[in-house]
C-alpha cells in the first residue's frame, strides 16, 4: 500500500510542477488571517482568492494584452 501512496504523490508533485507556477507571497504578521477570513466569506481558498483579485485587475487594463 505504500507503494502505490508514494507513486500517488510523486504523479501529484510532477503534475503541479508541469502544470502550474508557484509564487510565494510574504504578509505582515496578521495579514494573512484576514485575507484567509475574506476569502472564506466569499466562498474561496485563499490562493482563489488571490488569483480572482490579480485577474480583475488584469481585466481592467486597457488594452487587454492576450499575449500572457
Amino acid at each position: 500500500m505504500r507503494k502505490k501512496t508514494a507513486d500517488i504523490i510523486e504523479y501529484n508533485k510532477n503534475f503541479r510542477k508541469e502544470n502550474y507556477d508557484h509564487v510565494n507571497l510574504n504578509l505582515s504578521k496578521g495579514k494573512k488571517e484576514i485575507y484567509k477570513k475574506r476569502a472564506a466569506e466569499l466562498g474561496l481558498s485563499l490562493n482563489a482568492y488571490f488569483i480572482s483579485l490579480a485577474e480583475k485587475d488584469l481585466a481592467s487594463q486597457e488594452p487587454k494584452d492576450e499575449t500572457v
